[in-house]
């Protein structure tokens, strides 16, 4: 497998190369090759092209800048309408019982879900997304039926902004319980025409096993590389270090994903790919390969079995 994979990049980077003066590089730092994928300079965002509200699904209260800050901040530069949904709760954590261990706070869930919720609302402000722009669901990730929960809850967000708005989730390949049931559901609706426009967020920290700047994601066939602006996004992270008791401000974020807060401040930005209509035999192939020998065999979320991309 790493060898096919390996070849298939070299190959793709050599394309790359080849048609580098018709693109603008990512503002990050270093040279891991799928920094090289990003839009060129006359791409038009889909929900500008289209007209259409663009929707953002996170599972968590912080992915919205760990993961979707470059789609996010790319279509508000496109004047798009821009909105943001938070899947989960956000009580569901360990953070709570840490930072009481540790003699700072003891919050109660209720506590912890509205400072996760206050962080949210400063850092989507930061990215350019107002907050009555902003939706929590409040899903109970800790919940037996959590799938079936998710998947009523897309039957909401489609209802409120119909078939022909442009969705964005995370991608159904990080190694995530919350980011596979999420995207699996936006994916199936993609698939079967219930929405028509879907586009994924595949995050390089959910690789298991390898630094986090030299993780190669799965083989997507079109996979586009959007630069957000750094300061924006240094201030969407800051939102996640506020500590101010008095104001129920816990500093959740950077106490729950202090690495992944900092890798995002490093590179400012977002790798997104299509929904599997659009997707290779091979491309399909790859991804299955990577799901059933990267992603634990021992949750029957993580196996292969029933979750062919595409």
């Amino acid at each position: 497998m790493a060898a096919n994979m390996l070849e298939w990049a070299r190959r793709f980077a050599a394309l790359l190369f080849a048609i580098s003066a018709a693109l603008v590089p990512p503002s990050a730092p270093g040279d891991d090759w799928w920094a090289l994928l990003h839009a060129a300079p006359d791409w038009t965002p889909p929900c500008r092209a289209l007209s259409q509200a663009s929707v953002y699904v996170t599972p968590h209260q912080d992915d919205e800048v760990i993961s979707l800050a470059g789609g996010i901040t790319t279509d508000v530069a496109a004047h798009c309408d821009v909105y943001l949904v938070v899947m989960n709760r956000g009580d569901y954590s360990n953070v709570g019982r840490r930072l009481c261990n540790e003699g700072r706070a003891c919050p109660t869930p209720a506590e912890l879900q509205a400072s996760r919720e206050a962080e949210a609302l400063e850092s989507t402000a930061a990215l350019g997304i107002p907050a009555d722009h902003v939706t929590f669901e409040r899903v109970d990730e800790s919940a037996a039926g959590y799938p079936d929960q998710v998947d009523a809850a897309w039957t909401r967000i489609v209802a409120r902004f119909g078939q022909r708005a442009i969705y964005n989730s995370i991608s159904w390949l990080d190694r995530h319980t919350g980011h596979v049931s999420i995207a699996y559901a936006l994916k199936y609706r993609c698939e079967a025409g219930t929405v028509q426009v879907c586009r994924f967020f595949q995050s390089p920290l959910y690789r298991p096993g390898s630094p986090l700047k030299h993780a190669m994601p799965v083989a997507p066939p079109t996979p586009m590389w959007l630069s957000a602006p750094p300061d924006a996004v240094r201030r969407a992270t800051a939102a996640y270090a506020r500590w101010d008791p008095g104001q129920g401000r816990l500093a959740v974020g950077e106490a729950s994903v202090p690495d992944q807060l900092a890798y995002a401040r490093t590179w400012p930005g977002s790798l997104v790919h299509p929904d599997g209509r659009s997707w290779t035999p091979d491309a399909h192939a790859a991804a299955l390969d990577w799901l059933a020998h990267n992603q634990s065999l021992d949750d029957a979320v993580f196996t292969a079995v029933g979750r062919v991309p595409g």
